[in-house]
Protein backbone atom coordinates (compact mmCIF):
# COMPACT_ATOMS: atom_id res chain seq x y z
CA UNK A 1 0.00 0.00 0.00
CA UNK A 2 2.82 2.43 0.78
CA UNK A 3 4.47 1.63 -2.56
CA UNK A 4 1.09 2.24 -4.14
CA UNK A 5 0.74 5.94 -3.03
CA UNK A 6 4.50 6.68 -2.95
CA UNK A 7 4.13 5.23 -6.95
CA UNK A 8 0.97 7.76 -6.67
CA UNK A 9 2.75 11.05 -5.52
CA UNK A 10 5.80 10.75 -7.74
CA UNK A 11 3.66 10.07 -10.77
CA UNK A 12 1.85 13.41 -9.75
CA UNK A 13 4.80 15.51 -8.87
CA UNK A 14 5.72 14.70 -12.50
CA UNK A 15 2.81 15.81 -14.28
CA UNK A 16 2.74 18.61 -12.47
CA UNK A 17 6.24 19.92 -13.14
CA UNK A 18 5.03 19.28 -17.03
CA UNK A 19 2.02 21.32 -16.90
CA UNK A 20 4.15 23.89 -15.55
CA UNK A 21 6.75 23.33 -18.04
CA UNK A 22 4.22 23.60 -21.02
CA UNK A 23 2.50 26.56 -19.79
CA UNK A 24 6.23 28.30 -19.52
CA UNK A 25 6.37 27.44 -22.94
CA UNK A 26 2.96 28.26 -24.55
CA UNK A 27 3.66 31.64 -22.59
CA UNK A 28 7.15 32.09 -24.76
CA UNK A 29 4.84 31.34 -27.51
CA UNK A 30 3.28 34.79 -27.01
CA UNK A 31 6.21 36.86 -27.56
CA UNK A 32 8.16 34.98 -30.10
CA UNK A 33 8.72 35.61 -34.16
CA UNK A 34 7.56 33.92 -36.70
CA UNK A 35 11.03 32.43 -37.44
CA UNK A 36 13.09 29.45 -36.46
CA UNK A 37 12.69 29.95 -33.12
CA UNK A 38 8.99 29.65 -32.93
CA UNK A 39 9.01 26.42 -34.67
CA UNK A 40 11.39 25.13 -32.46
CA UNK A 41 9.19 26.33 -29.15
CA UNK A 42 6.40 24.47 -31.17
CA UNK A 43 8.02 21.56 -31.29
CA UNK A 44 9.09 21.73 -27.70
CA UNK A 45 5.46 22.12 -26.81
CA UNK A 46 4.52 19.27 -28.70
CA UNK A 47 7.13 16.89 -26.82
CA UNK A 48 5.82 17.91 -23.85
CA UNK A 49 2.60 17.02 -24.14
CA UNK A 50 3.63 13.77 -26.79
CA UNK A 51 3.05 11.11 -23.62
CA UNK A 52 0.39 12.69 -21.73
CA UNK A 53 -2.13 14.52 -24.30
CA UNK A 54 -1.33 13.08 -27.81
CA UNK A 55 -3.79 15.25 -29.52
CA UNK A 56 -2.30 18.53 -28.40
CA UNK A 57 1.11 17.18 -29.50
CA UNK A 58 -0.06 16.34 -32.26
CA UNK A 59 -1.74 19.96 -32.97
CA UNK A 60 1.29 21.52 -32.05
CA UNK A 61 3.44 19.89 -34.54
CA UNK A 62 1.07 20.66 -37.06
CA UNK A 63 2.06 23.82 -36.78
CA UNK A 64 5.20 23.71 -36.29
CA UNK A 65 5.68 21.58 -39.46
CA UNK A 66 3.17 24.49 -41.75
CA UNK A 67 5.67 27.06 -40.48
CA UNK A 68 8.82 24.83 -41.25
CA UNK A 69 7.55 24.41 -44.99
CA UNK A 70 6.54 27.50 -45.21
CA UNK A 71 10.17 28.63 -44.01
CA UNK A 72 11.94 25.94 -45.26
CA UNK A 73 13.50 24.93 -42.59
CA UNK A 74 14.23 21.46 -42.48
CA UNK A 75 15.99 20.51 -39.37
CA UNK A 76 12.79 22.01 -37.69
CA UNK A 77 10.59 19.98 -39.95
CA UNK A 78 12.12 16.84 -39.15
CA UNK A 79 11.55 17.73 -35.38
CA UNK A 80 7.79 18.31 -36.33
CA UNK A 81 7.58 15.19 -37.75
CA UNK A 82 9.35 13.12 -34.75
CA UNK A 83 7.77 14.75 -32.53
CA UNK A 84 4.36 14.10 -34.39
CA UNK A 85 5.05 10.21 -35.02
CA UNK A 86 5.54 9.98 -30.95
CA UNK A 87 1.96 11.51 -30.42
CA UNK A 88 0.68 8.74 -32.95
CA UNK A 89 3.11 6.24 -31.39
CA UNK A 90 0.94 6.99 -28.29
CA UNK A 91 -2.63 7.13 -30.35
CA UNK A 92 -1.54 3.24 -31.21
CA UNK A 93 -1.60 4.63 -34.63
CA UNK A 94 1.87 2.79 -35.47
CA UNK A 95 1.92 2.72 -39.36
CA UNK A 96 1.59 6.47 -39.32
CA UNK A 97 4.29 7.09 -36.47
CA UNK A 98 6.49 4.79 -38.37
CA UNK A 99 6.11 7.02 -41.92
CA UNK A 100 7.09 9.97 -39.90
CA UNK A 101 9.77 8.60 -38.23
CA UNK A 102 11.10 7.66 -41.66
CA UNK A 103 10.31 11.46 -42.83
CA UNK A 104 12.38 12.36 -40.09
CA UNK A 105 14.91 10.16 -40.51
CA UNK A 106 15.76 10.97 -44.27
CA UNK A 107 15.89 14.75 -43.73
CA UNK A 108 18.38 14.29 -39.94
CA UNK A 109 20.74 11.98 -42.45
CA UNK A 110 21.00 14.71 -45.31
CA UNK A 111 21.39 17.48 -42.58
CA UNK A 112 23.96 14.81 -41.09
CA UNK A 113 22.19 15.22 -38.13
CA UNK A 114 23.76 12.05 -36.57
CA UNK A 115 22.32 11.98 -33.11
CA UNK A 116 19.15 13.03 -34.09
CA UNK A 117 18.98 10.88 -37.11
CA UNK A 118 20.00 7.64 -34.40
CA UNK A 119 17.06 7.96 -32.21
CA UNK A 120 14.91 8.41 -35.21
CA UNK A 121 16.64 4.43 -36.00
CA UNK A 122 15.76 3.87 -32.74
CA UNK A 123 12.55 5.23 -32.62
CA UNK A 124 11.69 2.75 -36.18
CA UNK A 125 12.87 -0.19 -33.92
CA UNK A 126 10.45 0.87 -31.49
CA UNK A 127 7.75 0.86 -33.54
CA UNK A 128 8.78 -2.47 -35.73
CA UNK A 129 8.76 -4.27 -32.25
CA UNK A 130 5.10 -3.10 -31.08
CA UNK A 131 3.87 -4.55 -34.89
CA UNK A 132 5.56 -8.00 -33.95
CA UNK A 133 7.94 -7.57 -36.33
CA UNK A 134 10.90 -8.76 -34.90
CA UNK A 135 14.08 -9.16 -36.73
CA UNK A 136 13.04 -5.03 -38.08
CA UNK A 137 13.41 -4.16 -34.79
CA UNK A 138 16.10 -5.90 -34.09
CA UNK A 139 17.85 -4.56 -37.22
CA UNK A 140 17.04 -0.54 -36.12
CA UNK A 141 18.26 -1.50 -32.55
CA UNK A 142 21.39 -2.49 -33.71
CA UNK A 143 21.78 0.25 -36.16
CA UNK A 144 20.75 2.54 -33.44
CA UNK A 145 23.73 1.26 -31.12
CA UNK A 146 26.55 1.89 -34.18
CA UNK A 147 25.31 5.06 -34.45
CA UNK A 148 25.47 6.15 -30.89
CA UNK A 149 28.81 4.26 -30.20
CA UNK A 150 30.29 5.96 -33.10
CA UNK A 151 29.11 9.55 -31.55
CA UNK A 152 29.67 8.39 -28.05
CA UNK A 153 26.33 9.04 -27.01
CA UNK A 154 25.64 7.13 -23.93
CA UNK A 155 22.43 8.19 -23.02
CA UNK A 156 20.83 7.06 -26.40
CA UNK A 157 23.35 3.71 -26.07
CA UNK A 158 20.96 3.03 -22.52
CA UNK A 159 17.76 3.26 -24.83
CA UNK A 160 18.82 0.51 -26.90
CA UNK A 161 19.95 -2.08 -24.45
Amino acid sequence: MRLFLLLSLLLSFAFAQNATKIASLKEQLNTTRTDTARINLLNRIANAYAQGDSANAYQYSLQAISLANKLNYKIGLADAWLAQGTAQQFRNHLQQALQLFQQSGEIYLQQKKEDDYANTVDQIGKIYYLQSKYQEALNNYEKAEKLYQKRNNLAGLGTVY
